[in-house]
Formats: structure tokens, sequence, C-alpha cells
């Protein structure tokens, strides 16, 4: 993509979920050819679900029944919005059945690799999270953040929303969409993006916000 244009342009590459743990694992790889927008990225399990003894449980069971199903994941979690979980359940391309203990056990895995190299991290990167996400917990995105060197960083975590931050009720959705689109903005025109206080907004969302940047 770089190649098709005689100008320097910066490449940034939106992720969510599971796609945020690919994505940073690939920046780690290549660190100095993305601006990277993590939304909601898959850092760690709800901590009620994933307890050590059921993690140790699955890392067993792996072994020998790989392709065991686990129970599926409920769509109410998705969203505040019951017309997107409504939506979410009547997409036939959407895989409604549960993950499989073996994948699990290499999502953990990944997880894993990823936070115990996340001090190693130095490429920028703007991550947005919801602090009542029960798919993806927010601690493994707080863990990441603190223990990253990066001199561009911040993190945005929203007070009550779900896993898809971006699907909420509009009202909500709007203020990630806003916050997006702002980042995305300062970086396209070269310019700093506050001073690690939240942006101030007509909305009644209370956000939680860190960030670096490199003076």
């Amino acid at each position: 993509m770089k190649g098709e244009t005689s100008q320097p342009l910066p490449l940034f590459v939106v992720s969510h979920s599971m796609g945020g743990l690919i994505n940073i694992m690939m920046a780690n790889e290549r660190p100095k050819e993305f601006i990277n927008l993590l939304i909601s990225p898959c850092l760690g399990f709800n901590p009620k679900d994933a307890t050590p003894l059921k993690i140790s449980g699955a890392k067993l069971l792996s072994w020998c029944w790989y392709h065991k199903q686990l129970p599926k994941i409920s769509s109410s979690l998705i969203s505040r919005d019951p017309a997107v979980a409504k939506d979410y359940d009547e997409d036939p391309l959407v895989f409604h059945g549960g993950p499989k203990v073996g994948f699990v056990v290499k999502m953990h895995n990944c997880i894993q690799a990823v936070l115990q190299a996340a001090s190693s991290v130095e490429w920028p990167y703007f991550l947005l999270h919801g602090d009542a996400d029960q798919i993806c917990d927010v601690g493994g995105s707080r863990t990441f953040h603190n223990s990253a060197k990066s001199k561009d960083k911040t993190l945005k975590v929203y007070e009550g929303y779900y896993h898809e931050l971006d699907k909420e009720p509009e009202e909500y959705a709007k203020v990630i969409l806003d916050d997006m689109r702002e980042w995305l903005s300062s970086r396209l025109n070269g310019t700093e993006t506050g001073d690690g206080k939240p942006e101030a907004d007509e909305s009644d969302v209370k956000v939680e916000e860190q960030n670096a940047q490199e003076e």
C-alpha cells in the first residue's frame, strides 16, 4: 500500500477483539510500519469465567479432547443495544456455537506472550476499552498499557461500555467515533492530542484516560 504513493503517508491499522491481539503481535514484528488503533483487544478473558482452575483444566483437556466445544458467548454481552444482539443472533455469517477448548488455550498462550513482551513495545497506539466488557477483560488492556514503553500511547476506558464500543446505543457510540476521529485527525495533521485528561464533551459518559506524548 505504501508503495502505491510517492508521498510518505502514515498507515493506520484498526482492529477489534481477537483482531486486536493479532494486531499487537503483528506490530511487535513490524514496529515501525503502522500506527495502531486497538478497540477492545483480547488481552484477557472474563476473570469470572477464566479462573486459574478452569484454565488449568482446559489445558489438560486440550491434550485429549482438543475439539471439545465450550459454552457459547451470549449475544447480550456484545452491546447494551438489544437490536445489535438480535442482529448478531440472526446473522447467518456469524458462528453461533461455542469456542473449542484447543482454540481457547491457544489464545490464552498468545495473550500471556503478548503481556510478557509488553515492556518492549515502543510503537504508537490508541487503545479503547469498556469497563463493563465481559468478553475481553479490561484489566489486560490496563496491564499492557502500563507496561508499554511507547512515547505516543493512549488508553481510554469508557464507563459502562460493553464489548462492541461502536455498536453501543447511538449516543454512546458517538463518543467512541468522535474520539477515534479526533485521534486519527491529530496524527494526520501532525498535532498532539491533549494533556492526558479526558476531553470535555456534552455527554454524561465517564472516561478514564491515560496517555503519553513524546515532547
